[in-house]
């Protein structure tokens, strides 16, 4: 079921740009799959930036009771970003921030969203018997 349009518009807001909220049925079916078994088409999609943006998306998700569900680049193979009760998608594929970097950790090597993950392993990666 569509959401309501000041559900949508609420949402923009929160966003701040209208062409990261996605509602064209077009738009929608890509985010229906990912590599596993299902195809469950959202009512909307988030695509966000900031973390605020997800905070806000979040709050108002919970109280008004939609059901949301976290993609990042959905090669997926359990089903985890599939939009099961439809709601709302959170795409985080467009996040490109470096959130930190510890270069003396070997363990904790790095935290960065999932854009630049191939780029900040091989450009930041020091020298080390693990890889």
């Amino acid at each position: 079921m569509p959401l309501q349009p000041d559900i949508v518009d609420q949402i923009v807001r929160i966003v701040g740009e209208e062409r990261r909220v996605l509602i064209k049925k077009t738009d929608l079916l890509s985010y229906g799959y990912d590599a596993s078994f299902g195809f469950f088409v959202p009512d909307l999609v988030c695509q966000v930036k900031r973390v605020e943006e997800v905070s806000g998306i979040v709050k108002l998700a919970n109280r008004e009771k939609i059901p949301i569900t976290p993609r990042g680049n959905a090669s997926g193979l359990s089903g985890g970003a599939l939009p099961i009760e439809g709601g709302i998608v959170i795409d985080v594929s467009l996040w490109n921030d470096v959130l930190e970097i510890h270069r003396d950790d070997i363990v904790n090597y790095h935290f960065i969203s999932a854009q630049n993950t191939h780029f900040f392993a091989h450009s930041f990666r020091k020298p080390s018997p693990l890889f």
